[in-house]
């Protein structure tokens, strides 16, 4: 018996298409592995963006994207294919974020700091060029914002999302994401200031 080879992108298909979307509308179409090769392919990202989102600990960091992959593979015969699937998955990921935090308040919980989670390949489009002290006193500058703030900053800055996919993800006016992300850098870079005086 034959094993099965593992899912490759046939790139001449859908050159221009990310490969997260051809691999959704694959999943949604019931093609054997497809699903797992998303899963793989995004959870990193996924991983990344809750826990500098949520300050959670790891297990609860992966129980937040379990959750998530979890509604998105139920969600996934409704994929609409003409919107991007990773702001579809963000949207749902963003939203398991945001329960976590209720519960937390509600149990009144404290979460581990940002930075003691960080892992080196949480780091990367932040400050790839920074040292790792650099890297936790941005986090723990981000850990003081408001969860609107951190929310739209992790999009934008981390994540790389535009204002128009942010807008998909959070469910606010475009104009209300570029406030957010401007308030939250200016927060940050004070905050930085105050805590390296002579920078």
């Amino acid at each position: 018996m034959a094993l099965p080879r593992p899912l490759q992108l046939d790139r001449s298909a859908s050159s221009s298409a990310p490969a997260a979307d051809v691999l959704a509308i694959r999943a949604r179409d019931g093609e054997p592995g497809a699903f797992t090769a998303l899963v793989e392919h995004m959870h990193p990202r996924a991983v990344r963006f809750a826990s500098q989102m949520t300050g959670a600990t790891r297990d609860d960091v992966e129980d937040i994207v379990q959750d998530a992959w979890i509604r998105t593979f139920r969600a996934l015969p409704r994929y609409d294919e003409s919107r991007s699937f990773e702001s579809w998955f963000f949207t749902i990921l963003a939203n398991c974020c945001r329960s976590l935090r209720v519960k937390l308040r509600r149990w009144s919980l404290r979460a581990q700091p940002l930075d003691d989670q960080m892992r080196d390949d949480a780091i990367d489009p932040l400050i790839a060029t920074s040292t790792r002290s650099d890297v936790a006193r941005v986090y723990r500058a981000l850990a003081t914002l408001p969860a609107m703030q951190r929310e739209t900053f992790l999009l934008h800055h981390v994540e790389g999302f535009g204002y128009e996919e942010i807008a998909e993800i959070t469910g606010v006016g475009v104009s209300a994401c570029k406030m957010r992300a401007k308030r939250a850098m200016d927060a940050v870079r004070e905050l930085l200031r105050e805590d390296n005086p002579d920078a």
